[in-house]
Order: structure tokens, then sequence, then C-alpha cells
């Protein structure tokens, strides 16, 4: 049986979530079934082309956190508010609004090291990626709400599959659905393993669908004051990683070097010949003080590219006005 196949029999399983749950206090379970997991295909070589893969598709964000390597999954945005097709988001976590069942909040990842995890532990269903049946735990989200959480933590030797969903229903729609969606992205990105090792792209254009032919960079205000949304398109011929330094004009002051290049820190895709242009995109929010006489300054947005050899370069820049998050007190 292929993964496709194996998720079909994933899929099956919805419609019967409510009566095959069981619940021990506040605690709710649900039969899951394993089968012909993707995982279970990656071997080292493997993980490494995942790895570029998601570093050069607009869909996927490749950060370092907490030492370790995730791709973030990135849902689709409004385009009528930001540039993107798909929205980075603060650590990952999208919040929708469904027609029929309410707000409904999610995370997709894949960790190349250790799980990312979830700080609350009881709600964490963690299995290795071998055939087998297991007992989803599902979790009111808070005390005395009516939405459910779920954290599934599926561990291959390679990389690993972390799905979190918090909805009204018991149900599991969306980690069945992103299991499916994962398994045949991955099982597509795996068939073309010469081609992404040879030049970082998978020629499959449904697996692209924002994809740019010439370079830009654009800066656009999100809807929070102080806050701003980066998004990119930029040639590279080596590994590296991309960031974002924001400078005052007026002085020459880097706001918040050290912690901006943290939080806008991405590795970045790379083709040895050049012939792609690679996504970037990010966030940051540019913090004021009560001493500062204006809250409102010129700055000069820089995007800049480091090599392995630690060589650095200016990839892009941008001037405009920025306004400040004042903090509070």
């Amino acid at each position: 049986m292929s993964a496709i196949a194996c998720l079909t029999v994933l899929v099956s399983i919805v419609s019967c979530f409510l009566s095959s749950c069981t619940g021990s206090g506040d605690i709710t379970t649900a039969k899951l079934v394993i089968k012909d997991c993707i995982l279970s295909q990656v071997g080292e070589m493997e993980a490494m082309l995942i790895k570029r893969y998601c570093a050069g598709n607009r869909r996927w964000d490749l950060i370092y956190e907490k030492y370790n390597v995730i791709a973030v999954r990135k849902e689709k945005a409004d385009e009528t508010v930001f540039s993107e097709i798909y929205e980075t988001s603060a650590n990952g976590f999208y919040m929708r609004l469904h027609p029929d069942n309410g707000f409904i909040q999610t995370r997709v990842l894949i960790s190349f090291d250790e799980p990312y995890g979830f700080g609350e532990a009881e709600m964490v269903t963690v299995t290795d990626s071998s055939d087998k049946t297991i007992d989803l735990k599902i979790l009111p989200a808070k005390k005395d709400t009516t939405t459910y959480s779920s954290y599934l933590i599926i561990r291959g030797k390679y990389c690993i599959i972390e799905i979190f969903e918090e909805s009204p229903l018991v149900e599991r729609v969306y980690t069945i659905t992103a299991l499916k969606e994962l398994t045949a992205e991955l099982e597509t990105v795996l068939a073309h393993a010469k081609e992404l090792a040879e030049t970082g792209v998978v020629r499959v254009p449904e697996l692209y669908p924002s994809q740019q032919d010439k370079p830009f960079f654009i800066v656009t205000d999100s809807p929070d004051k102080g806050t701003y949304m980066i998004s990119a398109g930029v040639r590279v011929s080596k590994e590296g990683i991309l960031y974002i330094r924001v400078v005052n004009t007026e002085d020459g002051n880097e706001f918040a070097g050290p912690e901006f290049k943290k939080q806008t820190t991405r590795i970045a895709g790379f083709d040895p010949d050049n012939n792609f242009v690679f996504p970037y995109s990010s966030q940051i929010t540019i913090m004021g003080n009560e001493s500062a006489s204006t809250k409102s300054f010129k700055a000069r947005f820089e995007l800049m590219f480091q090599g392995r050899d630690r060589s650095l370069s200016k990839i892009e820049e941008l001037t405009r006005m920025i306004n400040l998050l004042e903090q509070q007190e």
C-alpha cells in the first residue's frame, strides 16, 4: 500500500471519530490508524532534500529554533492585506473562522532533530512511523470552554511530523487533512530527488503556486502598529541564511540587531546556476520607548545573506517611514 493509500485509511475514520472516542476525566481519545507512513521512506539523504525543498518553497519557512531545524508550513493569506499568497505567523500558529464551527487554530511542522513540541505535555500524543493504531489524545483547550485541542507527533528516524489542532469539534478533521496533504507533497518531492539535489526545486508547478521569475523586496504594514511583513524573492547560488537588518537612516543605528537577526533568520533555498528565484518572508515588530522624541522614523530595511563560510553580503535594501510600537509599562 502506498503512503497515499495509507491516508485514505486515515480519512475514512473521520466519520466515526465521535463513536470511537472514549473519555477519562477531561481527556478524550480517538483511534488513529498509522499505516505505510511516508516518514518510513525518509533516510538521511531524503531528509536533507526535504530541508532543501522547504527552504526553496514559499509555502514553508525553514528556521532554526531551540538548536533545531524546523520547517513551518504557512497557510493561505488574505491577499487584499498581505503581498504573500502564504502568510508567515508567529511560531507557526494560524487562526481562522470556520463558517460552521467557529474559530480553528492550527500548526504544522516538520522538525529534523528533535520534536519542537508543545507546552502542555498532557495533550501531546507521540508515536513512531511504524504501522499501528494509536489513541490520539484530545483535551478541552481551556477549562469551561467548548474547544478541543490535540498535538500529534509522528517520529521518523530523520524527520518528524507535528500537527496541532484546536477546534470546536472533537473530530480531528484538520489533523487528518494535513497528514494527507503532507504525504502527497513529500511523496512528490522524493520522486523528484535528482532534480531537487541539482537545482534546489521540484519541477511540479502545483507545488509552487506563487513562484516568481524576478527578484523583489517588499515591506508591508500589518494590521498591528509597529509590525511589518517582509517578502522577497532572491537568487542564491550557495548554502546559507537570509535575515533582516533595520537601520535608522537619521543616526545610522540598527534597531535591535541580534534580536532581529534571530527573529528573521531563514535558511535559504539555493541553485548553483542561479536560474531560480527563491522565497524569503518574515515579520518583525519594531519597539519604541517613552524617551524617544518621535514615534516615526525613516528606516532602511536590508536583506542580508550569510554563507556557510561566514561571508556576508547585502542582497536587497528598501527605505521607508516606519511607526514604532510604544512599550507599555
